[in-house]
This record gives structure tokens, C-alpha cells and sequence, in this order.
């Protein structure tokens, strides 16, 4: 039997051991934002300063109380997908210890069936 245990520890993450594309915080916060409010992605926090560098102390606040919005929105949005693609990955880990075990009894049925004839053959 070939040995399949994996590097434990810093050597190799789960996601790389599992050969999967976890999405950066980055990749994860602007897909996310976008749907929100597009001008608070990543690529667009830099030139605000700038873009915004003539508004009247007013429209700064009103700007401010938006990105506020914003982000607390974020918050909740986050938090849905991150209880979402939790309850997933339990489900499938559920779904995949049903399989194994389900497996291991038929291996058992077949097993017992064969002590049980050798049996009947030796008597």
C-alpha cells in the first residue's frame, strides 16, 4: 500500500495539498465590494485621495457616511458567504464519511460471506 500521508505543518497548506485555488483576501474582498461599491475596491482606494482632493467638507462627510454603509454592508455580505462556503465544505465532509463508511460495510459483508463459506467448505 502506497503511503498517502501528507506534509503536516508549514511544509504544505491543505488548499496546495488538495491541488485547490484558494482566492486571496484581496480577490475575496473585491469580488465582494463590487457588488457593493465598486469605487472602494482595491485598485481604486489609491487615486481617492485625488479624485475626491476638491469636494467641500460636506460632501466629505456624506462620502464618509457611504463608505461607512459600505463596508458594514461588506461585513454582512462576508459573513454570509463565509457561513455559506463553511456549511459546504461540512456537507461534502458529511457526504464523503457516509461514502467511506458505506464502503467499509459492504468490504465487511463481502469478507464475512467469505469466512462463512470457507467455513460451510471445511465442515
Amino acid at each position: 500500500m502506497a503511503d498517502t500521508q501528507l506534509p503536516t505543518g508549514s511544509q504544505i497548506s491543505g488548499a496546495e495539498a488538495l491541488g485547490l485555488h484558494v482566492p486571496t483576501g484581496t480577490q475575496v474582498y473585491d469580488a465582494l465590494m463590487l457588488q457593493i461599491d465598486p469605487e472602494l475596491l482595491t485598485a481604486n482606494i489609491p487615486s481617492l485621495g485625488e479624485k475626491y482632493r476638491d469636494e467641500t467638507p460636506e460632501a466629505k462627510a456624506e462620502r464618509l457616511k457611504r463608505y461607512g454603509a459600505s463596508y458594514a454592508r461588506y461585513d454582512q455580505v462576508f459573513l454570509e458567504w463565509i457561513t455559506s462556503l463553511h456549511a459546504a465544505v461540512r456537507s461534502y465532509r458529511h457526504e464523503a464519511l457516509q461514502s467511506a463508511e458505506a464502503q467499509n460495510q459492504e468490504k465487511e459483508a463481502t469478507g464475512l460471506l467469505q469466512l462463512q463459506s470457507q467455513f460451510k467448505t471445511a465442515a
